[in-house]
């Protein structure tokens, strides 16, 4: 259901990133760390969010894979 939303709404704006299962407290905040530093570094929004990714996957947390990134088609 929530891939539906986040095609959904890729639909009218640029990017959307959402999560393909649950994802934990740590993991999440592991995420959005990772991926606003990266943004206030200047970075894109691909960028930011595979380093939110990698971010994840370093902390230890298993859910590295659970956040997708849907751009506007």
């Amino acid at each position: 259901m929530a891939w539906m939303l986040q095609s959904a709404i890729a639909q009218h704006i640029p990017y959307v990133i959402g999560m393909n299962e649950e994802i934990g407290d740590k993991a999440s905040i592991e995420f959005a760390v990772g991926f606003y530093a990266a943004l206030g570094a200047g970075e894109s929004i691909e960028f930011a969010y595979e380093f939110g990714c990698n971010a994840v996957e370093l902390a230890g947390f298993p859910e590295h894979l659970t956040p997708v990134l849907k751009k506007k088609q």
